[in-house]
């Protein structure tokens, strides 16, 4: 999923839900992002079950790009990593 913030808007928290299909409970174990524009926070919801990751960018007064890696223990190496990413950009036209 792709989180997006105006240039110069609001700068307000959005989140990420994380929702385990899987036989067994799946933990997020590590989440690291490449942006430090961007603070994240884990909500644990429901243990192995459910997560919620909220983002906030440091400022909406320049462009920015980030992308959050979140690393779980799941058995099957293809499925032991997600992916989510925020932008800030330049506002769409409306019209």
């Amino acid at each position: 999923p792709t989180l997006f913030w105006d240039l110069e808007g609001k700068g307000e928290t959005q989140s990420f839900t994380i929702t385990v299909d899987h036989d067994s409970p799946i933990s997020v174990t590590e989440i690291t992002c490449t942006s430090q524009q961007f603070e994240y926070d884990l909500e644990v919801v429901k243990p192995g079950w459910e997560y919620r990751i909220a983002v906030t960018p440091i400022h909406v007064k320049e462009r920015a790009f980030g992308l959050l890696r979140i690393k779980n223990d799941c058995e099957f190496k293809k499925y032991g990593s997600a992916q989510g990413f925020m932008v800030i950009r330049v506002p769409k036209k409306s019209g």
